[in-house]
């Protein structure tokens, strides 16, 4: 870029300088002579640079005449071309390289200084290996082949070439395989649905199938990102909503109507009626006039009333009597004179609890024990809630009554320290502050726990270090050399290895019929395909253990 810059300024002055003479030369101030192509001679600047100057000096030579008036004028020639020579051999100096020069250069060139550094690493390393493997001659050749057959080649058209071997590999194997099938008989499995065709005959379809499903669902995806909300009403909307627009009615006028109606409709309910029907007497007086808990209570009784008419009934025709215990009868007549069994149970516990707290209450007054208290005990031995507990306002009074018992010293005392209130020192927290007392306090008491539960291991260590019986015990090493026979382990290995050989046969033929190590390409495969039956392998071993 800085080449071809200085390149094009140095153009434009020779073309300055040329429109000069000419101008001169038509002013008929100077004679015409040609100028030597010494005086033009320029160093070495590189080939294309040096033969677009050389050939525009000498074009102007040849075209513009220059003149023989003085040689003041060739000097200044002279010096003008001393300059352009300096400038060129200047402009030929290698210079920094800056980062857009190097982003502008060509990416083969970097992959190549890359894969030249990773070579020299390579060697490198190589050469720091101090073991050297013993390798056969036809080794050594197929090693040099492989790296004289790529040896000056760039990498991107060596992985090029590569990706070419291993496309007609491919190919050569497809051929190999269709070769090998259609010489073998054809041995069709059975399908497990008659009525559907193979996947192999149906293949393209289920192809155009998928396909045409995922162009629907990403038209489907991009219209109902594009549509407006549209909400939907109910039918009944629909026609208010219609009559309304019919109408031609506006909003508070129609809500205006609308309430003008309603109130009607309610002073039309409110209204006396003279209306009175003819009932009979008997009908009147079994009608209970009143709110509906007395016309309910009443409607209870009666239906009270009703069973226990039932009841007498059903008992009168019964002539046996039992006899019955005092107790017994008590508790049938108490079953009868209570309203439900759920009452009876409820009195019953009502009643076994006020006898256990009377109980309670004889005992206590019978305790003719007074303990003497302090008043430090007293308020300690004060009844407290667990809401009390939480506030715990008796520790938040002591925190407030310390605290006023410091400020009142602090008042007291006549000297006030200078404090600092830099940002250094303002994260600093004293060692004696009011604000960790509690945390103290409970750190202290665990540390307390700590070393009273060390003590109590060093006294029980000591008294069982007097104790002077110690038990025979058998020293006899176990065996472990001698071989434990697990029964059943040799079949159940014998079952595992046919399970992992009956697995890799079946990933080998799903390989061989799906291909699934090669990837497909949808693209290369637009051709029609040529439908052939599934070709499972010949092999008396893989039917066998099919069979199994």
């Amino acid at each position: 870029m800085i080449n071809e810059n200085r390149r094009q300024e140095i153009m434009q002055r020779l073309k300055q300088e040329r429109e000069q003479r000419k101008k001169m030369i038509q002013d008929g101030d100077l004679e015409t002579v040609y100028v030597d192509r010494s005086l033009v001679e320029t160093p070495s600047i590189g080939k294309e640079e040096y033969s677009e100057t050389q050939s525009q000096i000498t074009d102007e030579s040849k075209i513009s005449q220059f003149s023989r008036q003085t040689p003041d004028i060739l000097k200044i020639q002279q010096d003008r071309l001393q300059v352009m020579k300096q400038n060129l051999l200047k402009s030929k100096e290698p210079k920094k390289q800056t980062y857009f020069d190097k982003l502008a250069e060509p990416k083969t060139i970097v992959q190549e200084e890359r894969e030249h550094l990773k070579q020299e690493q390579e060697k490198k390393m190589l050469s720091e290996l101090s073991f050297r493997p013993e390798l056969s001659e036809q080794t050594n050749l197929l090693a040099q082949i492989k790296y004289s057959k790529f040896e000056g080649i760039p990498i991107y058209e060596r992985l090029q070439m590569l990706e070419q071997e291993r496309q007609a590999h491919i190919e050569e194997l497809k051929l190999m395989i269709n070769q090998q099938e259609e010489e073998e008989p054809l041995n069709k499995a059975p399908r497990p649905y008659c009525d559907q065709a193979p996947l192999y005959e149906r293949y393209q379809q289920v192809m155009q199938d998928k396909k045409a499903l995922l162009d629907y669902l990403k038209a489907k995806q991009l219209r109902e990102e594009e549509d407006l909300f549209k909400p939907r009403i109910n039918l009944q909307s629909q026609i208010l909503a219609e009559k309304n627009k019919k109408d031609g009615l506006n909003v508070v006028d129609r809500l205006i109507q609308d309430g003008i109606r309603k109130q009607n409709i309610v002073y039309e309910d409110d209204l006396p009626y003279d209306f009175q029907p003819q009932t009979n007497q008997q009908i009147n007086d079994q009608i209970v006039k009143g709110d509906f808990n007395q016309r309910q209570d009443e409607f209870m009784k009666k239906q009270l009333e009703k069973n226990m008419d039932l009841e007498s009934k059903a008992y009168k025709d019964y002539t046996f009597r039992p006899q019955l215990n005092k107790q017994s009868e008590q508790i049938a007549n108490r079953k009868i004179s209570q309203d439900s069994l759920f009452d009876r149970l409820y009195s019953e516990y009502r009643t076994r609890q006020s006898y256990i707290e009377e109980r309670k209450q004889e005992e206590i007054s019978r305790l003719n024990f007074n303990p003497d208290l302090n008043p430090k005990s007293m308020e300690m031995a004060v009844d407290r809630t667990l809401s009390d507990l939480i506030k715990n306002e008796y520790g938040q009074y002591r925190k407030q009554l310390l605290k006023e018992k410091y400020d009142d010293s602090d008042k007291e005392c006549s000297f006030y320290p200078s404090v600092s209130t830099s940002m250094k020192y303002s994260q600093m927290h004293s060692q004696y502050s009011f604000d960790d007392c509690h945390e103290k306090i409970k750190q202290y008491q665990t540390d307390r726990e700590q070393r009273r539960s060390q003590l109590k291991k060093q006294q029980e260590e000591e008294q069982l270090n007097q104790c002077t019986f110690k038990p025979q015990i058998n020293k006899k090493a176990i065996d472990t050399k001698k071989q434990v026979e697990v029964y059943g382990l040799e079949s159940f290995m014998v079952k595992v290895d046919m399970k992992n050989k009956k697995k890799d046969e079946q990933q080998l033929v799903e390989q061989k019929l799906f291909k699934k190590h090669e990837q497909y390409d949808y693209n290369k495969h637009q051709e029609k395909t040529n439908c052939q039956p599934f070709k499972l392998s010949n092999n008396q071993a893989s039917k066998n253990s099919y069979k199994k």
